[in-house]
């Protein structure tokens, strides 16, 4: 009932086995580090990716990722003014609802909405992890993926993010990579 109507064919909660097989020459590599060393991930083959996760069994294209920001943004209506979810549920979503709390994942204090992370700059913008970069406005929330991608909304700017890395290089570096990347797009678009 959402991903159709936005045009996400090809994101799915999950991958059987039949269905990893036959995608297989469809899904990117992904690369870890080992001793200093690049080497393919297992996270990107069988077990891994047929396995159950709250956290990391969606998988579509990053497209269809902005995709689904853009929906949010337009308080929940398709490209086409459907209303796919009520915009109510989408201020709620987006709403700050856990505030200035450490949280021990993420080892920093973060805002959470209901699925998302809000903007939280302002417990440091140059060591929040998973932010968003520091030209974000306050209102921009979004998620990002363990060492590989990001996703999120500002809708101040009318600007929706999303990219995906294929290399977990470490949290450290990984959190550099994403606040260049984020902060990079800002002032390349002339949003700073």
């Amino acid at each position: 009932r959402l991903l159709k109507p936005l045009d996400m064919h090809d994101t799915t909660c999950g991958l059987n086995a039949e269905a990893a097989k036959s995608m297989a020459d469809q899904l990117p590599a992904a690369y870890e580090r080992d001793k200093g060393q690049l080497v393919e991930s297992r996270y990107g083959h069988v077990p891994w990716i047929t396995q159950p996760s709250p956290g990391a069994s969606l998988r579509g294209p990053v497209r269809e990722l902005g995709r689904f920001y853009e929906m949010m943004q337009r308080g929940g209506q398709s490209e086409t003014g459907e209303q796919l979810v009520a915009t109510a549920t989408i201020d709620q979503m987006t709403l700050r609802h856990r505030v200035g709390e450490y949280d021990q994942t993420l080892q920093h204090t973060v805002d959470f909405g209901l699925g998302v992370v809000c903007n939280s700059n302002k417990y440091g913008v140059e060591t929040v992890p998973y932010g968003f970069g520091q030209h974000s406005s306050d209102a921009t929330f979004g998620h990002g993926g363990a060492q590989c991608s990001i996703g999120f909304s500002d809708p101040e700017r009318r600007l929706v993010v999303a990219w995906s890395a294929n290399g977990f290089c470490g949290e450290g570096l990984h959190q550099r990579r994403n606040r260049i990347i984020n902060d990079a797009i800002y002032v390349d678009l002339g949003l700073t």
